[in-house]
């Protein structure tokens, strides 16, 4: 029996796993964007359903929004689904809401921070 199939099989599965953990992965410690605005924090602790819809659209294409943090001139809007990692995923997007910023999410949040900067003189 050839290899082949069992190596297509495994990179199959691999390939699976690495596109359901997607973000969660990276990591890094947060750090405080400088001059980040005082906002207001407004958190949606909902049903799952609900709370993919309302941030599906910061999701990769190929992926789920299990939570976000949506942000607006003065407030930040917390989605997250009732359940087992509710507070993880809360805990996490609050830090995005003052500013605290993981390796891989920095430059889009200074860039946030200059826009509501902006808005808010």
């Amino acid at each position: 029996m050839t290899l082949w199939p069992r190596f297509w099989c495994c990179l199959g599965v691999c390939l699976i796993f690495i596109l359901l953990v997607g973000c969660t992965t990276f990591g890094g410690e947060p750090e405080q964007i400088a001059n980040w605005p005082k906002l207001r924090i407004v958190e949606h602790r909902v049903p799952a359903a609900e709370a993919s819809a309302a941030c599906q659209q910061y999701a990769p294409w190929w992926g789920t929004a299990h939570g976000c943090a949506i942000f607006y001139p003065t407030e930040c809007h917390v989605w997250a689904p009732l359940g087992k990692f509710e507070n993880e995923i809360v805990a996490i997007e609050r830090d995005n809401c003052n500013g605290m910023a993981r390796p891989y999410w920095r430059e889009r949040l200074t860039e946030l921070r200059d826009k509501i900067n902006g808005i808010n003189k």
